[in-house]
């Protein structure tokens, strides 16, 4: 992820904790989605990956990220002060 992304993923996930923070906080990906990354994962660190495999991966991992970082936000929003 470069340094120029980073304010991008700041506002988006701003929006999404501050408009949706409890639906981002009860949030997690479908089993059909957790079971195929968990597949990728495995796969890397067995076997290797197509690069088509490794992208797919990269996105997830981008995804997770934001989500973890739209989570906290969206925690510390329904915390009292």
């Amino acid at each position: 992820m470069t340094a120029t992304a980073l304010p991008a993923i700041d506002e988006w996930t701003d929006f999404f904790a501050l408009k949706f923070p409890a639906d981002i906080l009860t949030f997690s990906p479908s089993k059909k989605v957790a079971e195929r990354v968990e597949f990728l994962v495995f796969k890397e660190k067995t076997e290797g990956v197509s690069s088509e495999e490794k992208s797919e991966l990269d996105i997830y991992m981008v995804l997770e990220h934001i989500m973890r970082i739209a989570k906290a936000k969206a925690k510390k929003r329904l915390t009292p002060a």
